[in-house]
């Protein structure tokens, strides 16, 4: 069943889908569902592609009924080497906390390792091993406009530095939501609403960012 899908992140072998939208902050549990690329790439568009599913609960978490009011929300996730690392959506004090996924146990009790102060609503999150580098997109509301961001996180130790984080705005405003290293560059999208239509930006970095 599709609750509320917010997620994509791949690897060599698997595309994961996180269905961890959780805006009224009661959910206990998420799913990320897994499929083979070979799978996808035998089907195209003739039939049924299966999958593998992921339960995961918050351990560390009440579940909260309070709309758009709480730090229980997700809809960021990525692969990370040997793991996926999921990040929430604190809609409540604008930090991300990070939980890490195992990719093959089929039900998970998480902890998370680490809170961050993104200084607003994580919406994306992608890793490029070969910088060693996690980009983390969001916005903040403020009043009748949206500002959007990203955070560029170094990676070490198989943890964020995000005393070694950098900050950037993204214009034009709007609610910009998902995020792609490609070739040392972001692709970026934003969600169609009354701030603008639906875009696709490509965001080139300096070597030093």
């Amino acid at each position: 069943m599709n609750e509320d899908w917010e997620a994509l992140a791949q690897d060599e072998t698997t595309l994961y889908i996180a269905d961890c939208g959780n805006n009224m902050g009661d959910r206990i549990w998420m799913q990320i569902y897994k499929v083979a690329w070979g799978d996808l790439d035998q089907a195209k568009n003739e039939g049924v592609v299966p999958s593998e599913r992921i339960n995961i609960r918050l351990a560390d978490t009440r579940p909260e009924r309070s709309r758009h009011a709480h730090n229980n929300d997700c809809e960021a996730l990525t692969v990370v080497d040997d793991e996926l690392w999921l990040f929430t959506k604190n809609w409540q004090d604008h930090n991300t906390r990070l939980y890490r996924v195992n990719k093959d146990s089929p039900v998970q009790q998480l902890v998370s390792s680490g809170e961050f102060p993104a200084n607003g609503l994580i919406t994306g999150a992608d890793y490029d091993p070969d910088s060693q580098r996690l980009a983390l997109i969001g916005y903040r509301l403020g009043f009748l406009n949206v500002s959007a961001f990203i955070w560029i996180v170094p990676v070490q130790d198989n943890a964020p530095q995000w005393d070694a984080a950098s900050y950037h705005s993204i214009t034009p405003v709007g609610q910009w939501e998902a995020i792609l290293w490609d070739q040392g560059d972001l692709l970026v999208t934003r969600e169609s609403s009354v701030l603008g239509r639906a875009m696709l930006g490509r965001i080139r970095l300096s070597d030093s960012e």
